[in-house]
């Protein structure tokens, strides 16, 4: 066998060997002999061997002595450049046998083996920190990219609009056609720019982590229709129409956050629709409402289905930047994550697309005075389109909720088909002498909103009583606090109001 073997009696006197045994220990000629005592042996060995892993002579003379309920023995020992793995046991008559294997090379690879786990281990560790490292720089480097846009945001949105509602006073004032429509360009741009930016501080307030989500009870079909109402002059100049189906339900979230969810997948519609219409509607999924968005426009292909929620990225490349930079859809997957509400898509390339979002079910809730909860409601009438958005979007950078009318006509057909209640009511001075008291026969809610007459600097006064007159350029200050008396309920929901 290739083991070294000594066999000893009950006396402790070597009784059997073999040739092994001399090429693996080389112990002297005259003590590998019948009859020659371990003692001898052991003093002879031990001289020459080096004990491993905790084993000792002490230990190994322990075991032999111990002769009563002596189990096997075993230990690794080191001769020269060999490994021995060393094995003793007991005999039946009293005796015992050792056996002495060669081990250098399996314990040599075991070496080998945990050093390299050792070094994998350390540099797995180092890869680590590294990483670690790399992802606060990115973590730190993405917060400072937040604050960043968000400061430039801010700083930005008050000069643009200051400049729009210039604009608009100059293009109204104006007596030469060529200055008008050159002013209407460049407010047009403008306004373009304000969206552009107040899409990227919508994304950096998701980002990070600051939109307050205030999940309560919301009637589908209101704001179903305040959309209709705001996308039709978009969809007439495109001949494309614009349909929605009526609903009776109600859904639990953010009423201003889901209202940009489908403003975005609705305005979305309306751009990639060169023919058709749009028709958005709602169906009921258990205890869920799944508002879908249908249009019949060029369709999403299946490779670019994940790709198009991501920012800065637009299915036609050709689409100018005035029309967006593709950040809509950006907001609509974050939005809809931070709600938890699902979005689905299903799309045939030239045959049209379907976006859906998912929202849980509630119940009626008729104590609700408008239907965008606490904050105040602003309605915004003045003939001119331009002029009319111009103040609207000024008024939702401070974060007010705004529905616009042209006429008294438009604003009799919003207040009966969405059965909105406003706060309080901005005209313009064009539409000072007839609106108004004309709307107030057909809807008594008006009663109890605030009218503030927006008018140039120079016109003659208003004699209209109750009525409240901010000359233009508007100021923040002003308009705050106006909406503030007249929605005292809501005083401090909205920034600016504080």
């Amino acid at each position: 066998i290739d083991r070294g073997v000594v066999i000893f009696n009950d006396d402790l006197r070597m009784v059997g060997w073999n040739r092994q045994l001399g090429a693996l220990l080389t112990p002297p000629a005259n003590l590998v002999r019948v009859g020659v005592r371990f003692k001898a042996l052991f003093d002879a060995l031990t001289a020459d061997v080096e004990f491993l892993d905790g084993a000792s002579p002490t230990r190994l003379w322990d075991w032999v002595e111990n002769r009563a309920g002596r189990g096997a023995h075993y230990f690794d020992a080191r001769r020269g450049d060999l490994t021995l793995s060393v094995f003793a046991r007991v005999l039946p008559d009293g005796g015992f046998v050792m056996s002495f294997a060669d081990v250098t090379a399996e314990r040599a690879a075991i070496h080998t083996l945990r050093a390299s786990k050792n070094v994998l281990e350390a540099r797995v560790e180092e890869r680590t920190k590294e990483l670690q490292h790399a992802l606060g720089l990115a973590e730190q480097a993405n917060q400072m990219k937040t604050r960043f846009v968000a400061a430039v945001g801010h700083d930005l949105m008050q000069p643009l609009s200051a400049a729009k509602l210039y604009l608009a006073s100059f293009g109204a004032t104006s007596d030469q056609p060529e200055a008008a429509r050159i002013a209407g360009m460049a407010q047009s741009a403008l306004q373009s720019v304000e969206a552009i930016v107040g899409d990227l501080l919508e994304i950096s307030k998701l980002d990070s982590g600051k939109a307050m989500m205030r999940l309560a009870p919301v009637p589908l079909n209101a704001m179903l229709e305040a959309l209709n109402h705001e996308f039709q002059p978009s969809a007439a100049a495109k001949n494309v129409t614009v349909r929605i189906r009526p609903t009776d339900l109600w859904a639990r979230s953010d009423a201003n956050y889901l209202r940009r969810i489908l403003q975005n997948l609705i305005s979305n519609a309306v751009r990639y629709t060169d023919k058709g219409g749009v028709l958005v509607g709602v169906r009921r999924r258990g205890d869920a409402a799944r508002i879908e968005v249908w249009d019949t426009g060029r369709g999403v292909p299946r490779d670019r289905r994940k790709e198009i929620f991501e920012e800065f990225n637009r299915l036609d490349a050709a689409v100018s930047a005035v029309e967006g930079l593709g950040l809509g859809l950006s907001i609509v997957d974050r939005a809809a994550r931070a709600l938890g509400h699902p979005i689905y898509l299903r799309s045939r390339v030239d045959r049209g697309s379907c976006f859906a979002i998912e929202v849980p079910l509630s119940a009626a809730d008729n104590s609700t005075i408008s239907v965008w909860d606490q904050s105040p409601l602003v309605l915004v009438l003045a003939r001119d389109d331009a002029r009319r958005r111009a103040i609207a979007a000024q008024l939702e950078t401070w974060g007010l909720l705004v529905m616009e009318a042209a006429d008294g006509a438009e604003l009799r057909s919003l207040i009966h088909d969405t059965d909105v209640r406003p706060d309080a009511i901005l005209t313009d001075r064009a539409n000072a002498a007839d609106p108004v008291e004309g709307v107030r026969a057909h809807a008594a809610v008006l009663d109890t909103a605030r009218i503030a007459v927006i008018a140039q600097r120079g016109d003659a006064p208003l004699s209209a009583e109750n009525w409240t007159v901010m000359r233009e350029p508007l100021n923040a200050s002003d308009v705050l606090e106006f909406i503030a008396s007249a929605a005292p309920a809501a005083s401090g929901v909205f920034p600016g109001a504080n």
